[in-house]
Protein backbone atom coordinates (compact mmCIF):
# COMPACT_ATOMS: atom_id res chain seq x y z
CA UNK A 1 0.00 0.00 0.00
CA UNK A 2 2.93 2.79 1.02
CA UNK A 3 4.61 1.80 -2.23
CA UNK A 4 1.53 3.81 -4.33
CA UNK A 5 1.49 6.68 -2.28
CA UNK A 6 3.78 8.80 -4.53
CA UNK A 7 1.40 7.62 -7.41
CA UNK A 8 -1.60 8.66 -5.38
CA UNK A 9 0.32 12.02 -4.35
CA UNK A 10 1.15 12.26 -8.45
CA UNK A 11 -1.85 11.65 -8.66
CA UNK A 12 -3.83 14.30 -6.71
CA UNK A 13 -1.50 17.02 -8.23
CA UNK A 14 -2.33 16.50 -12.21
CA UNK A 15 -4.77 18.60 -14.11
CA UNK A 16 -7.61 15.94 -14.58
CA UNK A 17 -7.95 16.13 -10.46
CA UNK A 18 -7.84 19.45 -10.00
CA UNK A 19 -10.59 20.45 -12.46
CA UNK A 20 -12.62 17.53 -11.23
CA UNK A 21 -12.37 18.89 -7.43
CA UNK A 22 -13.77 22.09 -8.75
CA UNK A 23 -16.38 20.52 -10.73
CA UNK A 24 -17.30 18.29 -7.44
CA UNK A 25 -17.65 21.26 -5.38
CA UNK A 26 -19.57 23.76 -7.12
CA UNK A 27 -21.67 20.35 -7.88
CA UNK A 28 -22.27 20.05 -4.08
CA UNK A 29 -23.03 23.36 -3.68
CA UNK A 30 -25.40 23.78 -6.30
CA UNK A 31 -26.99 20.29 -5.03
CA UNK A 32 -27.45 21.88 -1.33
CA UNK A 33 -28.65 24.93 -3.24
CA UNK A 34 -30.80 22.59 -5.50
CA UNK A 35 -31.96 20.31 -2.52
CA UNK A 36 -33.27 23.47 -0.14
CA UNK A 37 -34.56 25.08 -3.39
CA UNK A 38 -37.11 21.34 -3.62
CA UNK A 39 -37.58 20.82 -0.26
CA UNK A 40 -38.83 24.37 0.49
CA UNK A 41 -40.81 23.72 -2.37
CA UNK A 42 -42.28 20.03 -1.40
CA UNK A 43 -43.01 21.31 2.24
CA UNK A 44 -45.20 24.17 1.70
CA UNK A 45 -46.85 23.07 -1.90
CA UNK A 46 -47.62 19.76 -0.50
CA UNK A 47 -47.36 16.20 -2.01
CA UNK A 48 -50.19 16.53 -5.01
CA UNK A 49 -49.22 20.14 -6.07
CA UNK A 50 -45.46 19.18 -5.63
CA UNK A 51 -45.42 16.02 -8.06
CA UNK A 52 -47.32 18.31 -10.89
CA UNK A 53 -44.21 20.57 -10.73
CA UNK A 54 -41.73 18.22 -11.14
CA UNK A 55 -43.79 16.48 -13.51
CA UNK A 56 -43.72 19.73 -15.59
CA UNK A 57 -40.21 20.18 -15.17
CA UNK A 58 -39.53 17.25 -16.13
CA UNK A 59 -41.74 17.87 -19.57
CA UNK A 60 -39.65 20.99 -19.88
CA UNK A 61 -36.53 19.20 -19.28
CA UNK A 62 -37.04 16.37 -22.21
CA UNK A 63 -38.46 18.92 -24.30
CA UNK A 64 -34.97 20.75 -24.21
CA UNK A 65 -33.14 17.79 -24.37
CA UNK A 66 -34.60 16.47 -27.90
CA UNK A 67 -34.56 20.39 -29.08
CA UNK A 68 -30.96 20.32 -28.18
CA UNK A 69 -30.66 17.95 -31.45
CA UNK A 70 -26.85 17.18 -30.32
CA UNK A 71 -25.88 20.35 -30.36
CA UNK A 72 -24.43 20.48 -27.22
CA UNK A 73 -22.98 17.26 -27.69
CA UNK A 74 -21.26 18.78 -31.05
CA UNK A 75 -19.93 21.84 -29.45
CA UNK A 76 -18.01 20.29 -26.42
CA UNK A 77 -16.30 17.52 -29.07
CA UNK A 78 -15.59 20.17 -32.00
CA UNK A 79 -14.58 23.43 -29.79
CA UNK A 80 -12.66 21.54 -27.68
CA UNK A 81 -10.86 19.80 -30.62
CA UNK A 82 -10.61 22.99 -32.59
CA UNK A 83 -8.90 25.95 -29.95
CA UNK A 84 -6.15 26.35 -31.20
CA UNK A 85 -7.83 27.33 -34.79
CA UNK A 86 -9.69 29.88 -33.48
CA UNK A 87 -11.82 30.75 -36.78
CA UNK A 88 -12.92 26.96 -36.86
CA UNK A 89 -13.80 27.06 -33.63
CA UNK A 90 -16.24 29.87 -34.11
CA UNK A 91 -17.97 28.52 -37.16
CA UNK A 92 -18.91 25.83 -34.94
CA UNK A 93 -20.45 27.99 -31.62
CA UNK A 94 -22.00 30.02 -34.82
CA UNK A 95 -23.48 27.23 -36.28
CA UNK A 96 -24.48 25.74 -32.71
CA UNK A 97 -25.89 29.14 -31.34
CA UNK A 98 -28.21 29.59 -34.52
CA UNK A 99 -29.35 26.22 -34.67
CA UNK A 100 -30.58 26.95 -31.04
CA UNK A 101 -32.32 29.96 -31.39
CA UNK A 102 -34.33 28.04 -34.56
CA UNK A 103 -35.33 25.54 -33.26
CA UNK A 104 -36.16 26.38 -29.17
CA UNK A 105 -38.58 29.35 -30.59
CA UNK A 106 -40.06 26.67 -32.64
CA UNK A 107 -40.64 23.98 -29.56
CA UNK A 108 -41.85 26.70 -27.84
CA UNK A 109 -44.53 27.52 -30.46
CA UNK A 110 -45.78 24.03 -30.72
CA UNK A 111 -45.29 22.71 -27.28
CA UNK A 112 -47.53 26.03 -26.27
CA UNK A 113 -50.41 24.87 -28.48
CA UNK A 114 -50.67 21.22 -27.97
CA UNK A 115 -50.34 21.55 -23.76
CA UNK A 116 -53.81 20.89 -23.66
CA UNK A 117 -53.55 17.70 -25.30
CA UNK A 118 -50.28 16.30 -23.50
CA UNK A 119 -51.82 17.21 -20.01
CA UNK A 120 -55.58 15.58 -20.38
CA UNK A 121 -54.58 12.80 -23.14
CA UNK A 122 -50.98 11.69 -21.67
CA UNK A 123 -50.97 11.91 -17.98
CA UNK A 124 -54.87 12.70 -17.52
CA UNK A 125 -54.20 15.25 -15.23
CA UNK A 126 -56.06 18.97 -16.47
CA UNK A 127 -54.42 20.55 -14.07
CA UNK A 128 -51.31 20.09 -15.99
CA UNK A 129 -52.63 22.35 -18.80
CA UNK A 130 -51.19 25.86 -17.68
CA UNK A 131 -47.56 24.61 -16.10
CA UNK A 132 -47.18 23.35 -19.42
CA UNK A 133 -47.85 25.74 -21.46
CA UNK A 134 -45.45 28.07 -19.34
CA UNK A 135 -42.71 25.10 -19.72
CA UNK A 136 -42.98 25.56 -23.42
CA UNK A 137 -41.85 29.18 -23.27
CA UNK A 138 -39.23 27.82 -20.81
CA UNK A 139 -37.60 25.65 -23.57
CA UNK A 140 -35.89 29.06 -24.92
CA UNK A 141 -34.29 29.82 -21.95
CA UNK A 142 -33.47 26.29 -21.42
CA UNK A 143 -31.46 26.07 -24.36
CA UNK A 144 -29.57 28.94 -24.91
CA UNK A 145 -28.48 28.65 -20.86
CA UNK A 146 -27.18 24.93 -21.59
CA UNK A 147 -25.55 26.79 -25.32
CA UNK A 148 -23.17 28.57 -22.76
CA UNK A 149 -22.29 25.93 -20.21
CA UNK A 150 -21.30 23.55 -23.30
CA UNK A 151 -18.92 26.72 -24.79
CA UNK A 152 -17.52 26.94 -20.93
CA UNK A 153 -16.91 23.10 -20.16
CA UNK A 154 -15.09 22.74 -23.28
CA UNK A 155 -13.19 25.37 -23.13
CA UNK A 156 -12.14 23.82 -19.71
CA UNK A 157 -13.37 26.84 -17.75
CA UNK A 158 -14.89 25.13 -15.54
CA UNK A 159 -14.66 28.14 -12.43
CA UNK A 160 -16.70 29.69 -14.74
CA UNK A 161 -19.21 27.40 -14.91
CA UNK A 162 -19.80 26.65 -11.21
CA UNK A 163 -20.12 29.65 -10.83
CA UNK A 164 -22.77 30.31 -13.35
CA UNK A 165 -24.53 27.60 -11.87
CA UNK A 166 -24.08 28.64 -8.85
CA UNK A 167 -25.51 32.18 -9.07
CA UNK A 168 -28.62 30.53 -11.11
CA UNK A 169 -29.47 28.21 -8.54
CA UNK A 170 -29.05 30.75 -5.66
CA UNK A 171 -31.13 33.32 -7.69
CA UNK A 172 -34.63 31.09 -7.96
CA UNK A 173 -33.69 29.96 -3.78
CA UNK A 174 -33.67 33.84 -2.80
CA UNK A 175 -36.85 34.53 -4.82
CA UNK A 176 -38.58 30.99 -3.24
CA UNK A 177 -37.88 32.26 -0.19
CA UNK A 178 -39.60 35.93 -0.59
CA UNK A 179 -42.68 34.10 -2.09
CA UNK A 180 -42.93 31.87 1.59
CA UNK A 181 -42.50 34.86 3.42
CA UNK A 182 -45.02 36.74 2.47
CA UNK A 183 -47.50 33.49 2.11
CA UNK A 184 -48.10 33.67 -1.62
CA UNK A 185 -46.49 30.50 -3.33
CA UNK A 186 -48.06 28.84 -5.48
CA UNK A 187 -47.21 26.00 -8.07
CA UNK A 188 -47.55 28.68 -10.73
CA UNK A 189 -45.20 31.29 -9.29
CA UNK A 190 -42.79 28.49 -8.39
CA UNK A 191 -42.58 27.09 -11.80
CA UNK A 192 -41.99 31.36 -12.76
CA UNK A 193 -39.16 31.43 -10.59
CA UNK A 194 -37.92 28.24 -11.85
CA UNK A 195 -38.16 29.43 -15.61
CA UNK A 196 -36.97 33.08 -15.51
CA UNK A 197 -33.18 32.15 -13.95
CA UNK A 198 -31.46 30.28 -17.15
CA UNK A 199 -32.74 33.73 -19.85
CA UNK A 200 -30.57 35.40 -16.78
CA UNK A 201 -27.41 32.96 -16.61
CA UNK A 202 -27.31 33.21 -20.88
CA UNK A 203 -27.43 36.96 -20.68
CA UNK A 204 -24.69 36.81 -18.08
CA UNK A 205 -22.70 34.11 -19.77
CA UNK A 206 -22.54 36.03 -22.73
CA UNK A 207 -20.05 38.28 -21.39
CA UNK A 208 -17.61 35.20 -20.95
CA UNK A 209 -17.81 34.56 -24.78
CA UNK A 210 -16.78 36.86 -27.52
CA UNK A 211 -20.06 36.29 -29.02
CA UNK A 212 -19.42 39.38 -31.56
CA UNK A 213 -16.61 37.15 -33.12
CA UNK A 214 -18.99 33.83 -33.39
CA UNK A 215 -22.06 36.16 -35.38
CA UNK A 216 -20.11 37.63 -37.94
CA UNK A 217 -17.64 34.41 -38.56
CA UNK A 218 -17.99 33.31 -42.00
CA UNK A 219 -19.11 29.90 -42.17
CA UNK A 220 -18.45 27.03 -44.54
CA UNK A 221 -21.39 24.65 -45.79
CA UNK A 222 -18.68 21.90 -45.63
CA UNK A 223 -17.80 23.06 -42.03
CA UNK A 224 -22.20 22.85 -41.44
CA UNK A 225 -22.45 19.43 -43.11
CA UNK A 226 -19.37 18.14 -40.60
CA UNK A 227 -20.93 19.77 -37.38
CA UNK A 228 -24.84 17.86 -38.22
CA UNK A 229 -22.19 14.83 -39.66
CA UNK A 230 -21.70 14.11 -36.19
CA UNK A 231 -24.54 15.86 -34.64
CA UNK A 232 -27.28 13.76 -36.01
CA UNK A 233 -26.04 10.53 -34.55
CA UNK A 234 -25.92 12.45 -31.24
CA UNK A 235 -29.37 14.40 -31.29
CA UNK A 236 -31.61 10.70 -31.60
CA UNK A 237 -28.87 9.25 -28.83
CA UNK A 238 -29.92 12.56 -26.87
CA UNK A 239 -33.27 12.25 -27.80
CA UNK A 240 -33.84 8.75 -26.63
CA UNK A 241 -31.85 9.13 -23.48
CA UNK A 242 -33.70 11.88 -22.40
CA UNK A 243 -36.89 10.01 -23.29
CA UNK A 244 -35.60 6.65 -21.73
CA UNK A 245 -34.49 8.27 -18.61
CA UNK A 246 -37.66 10.28 -17.53
CA UNK A 247 -39.84 7.19 -18.38
CA UNK A 248 -40.38 6.59 -14.44
CA UNK A 249 -42.13 9.95 -13.87
CA UNK A 250 -44.11 10.22 -17.40
CA UNK A 251 -45.26 5.91 -16.17
CA UNK A 252 -45.86 7.12 -12.91
CA UNK A 253 -47.54 10.61 -13.71
CA UNK A 254 -49.95 8.31 -15.76
CA UNK A 255 -50.59 5.42 -13.64
CA UNK A 256 -50.20 6.85 -10.05
CA UNK A 257 -52.51 9.12 -8.33
CA UNK A 258 -51.05 12.55 -7.47
CA UNK A 259 -49.95 11.73 -3.87
CA UNK A 260 -48.00 8.55 -4.69
CA UNK A 261 -46.47 10.77 -7.78
CA UNK A 262 -45.66 13.47 -4.93
CA UNK A 263 -43.83 10.55 -2.82
CA UNK A 264 -41.80 9.39 -5.50
CA UNK A 265 -40.80 12.86 -6.60
CA UNK A 266 -39.62 13.92 -3.23
CA UNK A 267 -37.73 10.69 -3.10
CA UNK A 268 -36.31 11.10 -5.95
CA UNK A 269 -35.43 15.01 -5.23
CA UNK A 270 -33.17 13.93 -2.32
CA UNK A 271 -30.97 12.64 -4.69
CA UNK A 272 -30.94 14.83 -7.42
CA UNK A 273 -27.02 15.91 -6.52
CA UNK A 274 -25.93 12.41 -7.67
CA UNK A 275 -27.59 12.91 -11.50
CA UNK A 276 -25.72 16.48 -11.07
CA UNK A 277 -22.36 15.17 -9.85
CA UNK A 278 -22.43 12.86 -13.06
CA UNK A 279 -22.93 15.47 -15.04
CA UNK A 280 -20.55 17.70 -13.79
CA UNK A 281 -17.96 14.76 -14.13
CA UNK A 282 -19.09 14.47 -17.37
CA UNK A 283 -18.26 17.79 -17.82
CA UNK A 284 -14.52 17.19 -17.32
CA UNK A 285 -13.76 13.89 -18.39
CA UNK A 286 -15.46 14.21 -21.93
CA UNK A 287 -13.11 17.14 -23.09
CA UNK A 288 -10.11 14.45 -22.29
CA UNK A 289 -11.58 11.80 -23.69
CA UNK A 290 -12.54 13.50 -27.04
CA UNK A 291 -8.96 14.77 -27.64
CA UNK A 292 -6.82 11.30 -26.65
CA UNK A 293 -4.79 9.89 -29.63
CA UNK A 294 -3.92 6.47 -28.29
CA UNK A 295 -5.78 3.60 -26.55
CA UNK A 296 -2.89 3.38 -24.10
CA UNK A 297 -3.55 7.24 -22.80
CA UNK A 298 -7.24 6.55 -22.83
CA UNK A 299 -6.74 3.59 -20.69
CA UNK A 300 -5.22 5.17 -18.22
CA UNK A 301 -7.30 7.99 -18.04
CA UNK A 302 -10.15 5.66 -17.63
CA UNK A 303 -8.66 3.88 -14.44
CA UNK A 304 -8.42 7.41 -12.77
CA UNK A 305 -12.10 8.19 -13.54
CA UNK A 306 -13.08 5.22 -12.31
CA UNK A 307 -11.77 5.80 -9.00
CA UNK A 308 -13.39 9.13 -8.95
CA UNK A 309 -16.64 7.86 -9.13
CA UNK A 310 -16.12 4.81 -6.99
CA UNK A 311 -15.30 6.55 -4.15
CA UNK A 312 -18.19 8.79 -3.30
CA UNK A 313 -20.75 5.87 -4.19
CA UNK A 314 -19.23 3.66 -1.38
CA UNK A 315 -19.17 6.73 1.30
CA UNK A 316 -23.17 7.40 -0.21
CA UNK A 317 -23.99 3.94 1.31
CA UNK A 318 -23.54 4.90 4.57
CA UNK A 319 -26.93 7.20 4.20
CA UNK A 320 -29.13 3.81 3.83
CA UNK A 321 -29.74 3.40 7.49
CA UNK A 322 -31.01 7.11 7.97
CA UNK A 323 -33.43 7.02 5.00
CA UNK A 324 -36.83 7.54 7.13
CA UNK A 325 -35.03 10.36 9.05
CA UNK A 326 -33.44 12.14 6.11
CA UNK A 327 -36.91 12.17 4.96
CA UNK A 328 -38.83 13.53 7.78
CA UNK A 329 -36.17 16.12 8.30
CA UNK A 330 -36.48 17.15 5.26
CA UNK A 331 -40.09 16.81 4.11
CA UNK A 332 -41.96 16.31 7.72
CA UNK A 333 -44.34 13.25 8.60
CA UNK A 334 -46.20 13.38 5.93
CA UNK A 335 -43.42 12.11 3.44
CA UNK A 336 -42.66 9.26 5.50
CA UNK A 337 -43.86 6.53 2.80
CA UNK A 338 -40.93 8.28 0.70
CA UNK A 339 -38.31 6.16 2.75
CA UNK A 340 -38.33 2.82 1.22
CA UNK A 341 -38.37 4.86 -2.48
CA UNK A 342 -35.14 6.65 -1.26
CA UNK A 343 -33.63 3.41 -0.49
CA UNK A 344 -34.03 1.67 -3.56
CA UNK A 345 -33.19 5.17 -5.78
CA UNK A 346 -30.35 5.90 -3.99
CA UNK A 347 -29.02 2.29 -5.03
CA UNK A 348 -29.71 2.73 -9.00
CA UNK A 349 -28.55 6.65 -8.82
CA UNK A 350 -24.89 5.24 -7.32
CA UNK A 351 -24.87 2.81 -10.25
CA UNK A 352 -25.54 5.65 -12.88
CA UNK A 353 -22.47 7.40 -11.34
CA UNK A 354 -20.04 4.32 -11.72
CA UNK A 355 -20.98 4.02 -14.91
CA UNK A 356 -20.24 7.19 -16.28
CA UNK A 357 -16.89 7.11 -17.15
CA UNK A 358 -17.57 3.75 -19.18
CA UNK A 359 -20.46 6.07 -21.22
CA UNK A 360 -17.94 8.95 -21.99
CA UNK A 361 -15.25 6.69 -22.84
CA UNK A 362 -17.10 5.07 -26.00
CA UNK A 363 -19.25 8.62 -26.57
CA UNK A 364 -15.89 10.68 -26.72
CA UNK A 365 -13.17 8.38 -27.44
CA UNK A 366 -14.90 6.35 -29.88
CA UNK A 367 -17.36 8.29 -30.98
CA UNK A 368 -20.04 6.09 -30.94
CA UNK A 369 -23.16 7.41 -30.59
CA UNK A 370 -24.58 4.72 -32.15
CA UNK A 371 -24.42 2.62 -29.46
CA UNK A 372 -26.19 4.97 -26.88
CA UNK A 373 -29.35 5.21 -29.68
CA UNK A 374 -29.81 1.12 -29.46
CA UNK A 375 -29.27 0.84 -25.38
CA UNK A 376 -31.80 3.84 -24.73
CA UNK A 377 -34.18 1.57 -26.91
CA UNK A 378 -33.44 -1.45 -25.19
CA UNK A 379 -33.46 0.66 -21.51
CA UNK A 380 -37.36 2.32 -23.00
CA UNK A 381 -38.29 -1.51 -23.58
CA UNK A 382 -37.34 -2.59 -20.15
CA UNK A 383 -39.47 0.65 -18.00
CA UNK A 384 -42.23 0.19 -20.30
CA UNK A 385 -42.63 -3.65 -19.91
CA UNK A 386 -41.11 -4.64 -16.67
CA UNK A 387 -41.39 -0.75 -15.17
CA UNK A 388 -45.38 -0.68 -16.66
CA UNK A 389 -46.03 -4.11 -14.09
CA UNK A 390 -43.43 -2.96 -11.38
CA UNK A 391 -45.81 0.50 -11.51
CA UNK A 392 -49.27 -1.40 -11.41
CA UNK A 393 -47.84 -4.03 -8.57
CA UNK A 394 -46.23 -1.98 -6.23
CA UNK A 395 -46.75 1.54 -7.05
CA UNK A 396 -43.91 4.18 -6.21
CA UNK A 397 -41.78 1.38 -4.67
CA UNK A 398 -42.30 -0.41 -7.94
CA UNK A 399 -41.49 2.90 -9.76
CA UNK A 400 -38.11 2.71 -7.64
CA UNK A 401 -37.38 -0.82 -8.51
CA UNK A 402 -37.62 -0.35 -12.32
CA UNK A 403 -35.33 2.17 -11.84
CA UNK A 404 -32.87 0.45 -10.51
CA UNK A 405 -33.49 -2.43 -12.77
CA UNK A 406 -32.75 0.09 -15.55
CA UNK A 407 -29.58 1.46 -14.08
CA UNK A 408 -27.81 -2.11 -14.07
CA UNK A 409 -28.95 -2.86 -17.39
CA UNK A 410 -27.36 1.24 -18.33
CA UNK A 411 -24.20 -0.04 -16.78
CA UNK A 412 -23.51 -3.99 -17.64
CA UNK A 413 -24.42 -3.62 -21.73
CA UNK A 414 -21.82 -0.61 -21.79
CA UNK A 415 -19.59 -2.36 -19.39
CA UNK A 416 -19.41 -5.25 -21.72
CA UNK A 417 -19.22 -3.25 -24.82
CA UNK A 418 -16.50 -1.00 -23.71
CA UNK A 419 -14.25 -4.02 -22.95
CA UNK A 420 -15.11 -5.76 -26.50
CA UNK A 421 -13.52 -2.75 -28.12
CA UNK A 422 -10.95 -2.75 -25.99
CA UNK A 423 -9.59 -5.52 -26.84
CA UNK A 424 -10.28 -5.44 -30.29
Amino acid sequence: MVRHLPKFSKFLKTVTFRQTSITVIATMINGILGFIFFAVLARYLGPVNFGLFITTITVLTLMSDIADLGVNTSIVKFAASLQARSDSEREVLKIGLVTKIIVSLTVAVIGYLLSDIIANTLFNKSDLVFPLRLASLGVIGALLFSYVTSYLQAKSRFLSWGGLNISLNLGRLILIGLLVSSQSLTILNSLIAYLIFPILGFVIALGFMPIIKILTVKVPSESISQFFNYSKWAAVFIAITALSSRVDIFLSARILNTQQLGFYVAAAQLLVVIPQLASALGLVFSPKYSNFSSLGSMISYYKKTQILVIIPSVVALLLIPFASFIIQLTYGEEYIAAAPIFVILLLAMLIFLISIPIHNAILYYFSDSKFFTFLSFGHIIIMLTVGFYLISQYQAVGTALAVLIGSLFNLLVPGFYLFRRIRK
